[in-house]
């Protein structure tokens, strides 16, 4: 491949990857990380790992597939994505139950004659997860998504030294994207839990539902 063809090649597997990233699934998985978290460095990281968790098991299964041209049984992706919509679902209980436990009190006083306003929570630390969660998360994706993406690799790729390069240009793709995506949301979800409490609140129960409805769909539909 000369130069002039493999700049759109790079480019094509990095967009793929990027876009790749804000799978619903892959969205409802690492808002329900992000948005208990108040170090940006732990969300940034868990966007990182979570992609590259997605890239090591696309590398592993893909090398093994396009080396002896076959394909994942649908069956096993089926169970992965099974899986994935349980864990999403446990997700979404958890957060309801952090909320209602977390729950923000209207407390009216009065200072000099002036009447206040303050919101007061008895939790506001939701709690703290590990960046590693986020890592097995990108790994059961992978394995989830990697029959569709060998499909696109496999009949459209000749070589495996090619069909490697796509995948690890897609794999940056899908990492800077949950990056970028991570830091967007903790930056929302802390502006928002600072000045606009009551906004952040309903944003937490919009990421639970959201769980929910993702979770659900890949169970029963």
């Amino acid at each position: 491949m000369n130069i002039l063809g493999a700049i759109p090649f790079i480019v094509g597997a990095f967009i793929l990857g990027f876009s790749h990233a804000f799978e619903p699934d892959h969205v409802a998985v690492m808002s329900n990380y992000v948005y208990k978290n108040k170090s940006y460095k732990r969300s940034a990281l868990m966007g990182i790992f979570w992609g590259s968790g997605h890239t090591v098991a696309l590398m592993i299964v893909g090398s093994i597939l396009m080396l002896f041209r076959i394909a994942i049984p649908e069956y096993i992706s089926s169970y992965i994505e099974y899986l994935i919509g349980l864990v999403l679902l446990g997700f979404g209980v958890s957060i309801f139950y952090r909320l209602h436990k977390s729950r923000t009190h209207l407390h009216r006083h009065e200072h000099d004659g002036k009447k206040h306003l303050h919101f007061h929570s008895h939790n506001e630390q939701l709690g703290h997860d590990h960046s590693h969660k986020s890592f097995l998360f990108g790994v059961l994706h992978g394995l989830a998504g990697t029959s569709a993406l060998m499909l696109v690799v496999i009949s459209s790729i000749d070589t495996f030294e090619l069909g490697i390069a796509f995948i690890m240009i897609f794999g940056l793709g899908s990492i800077v994207g949950m990056l970028l995506f991570s830091l967007a949301l903790w930056l929302s979800f802390n502006i928002t839990f600072k000045s606009f409490p009551l906004v952040n609140r309903g944003a937490s129960y919009l990421t639970a539902i959201f769980s929910l409805v993702v979770g659900s769909k890949l169970l029963f539909f």
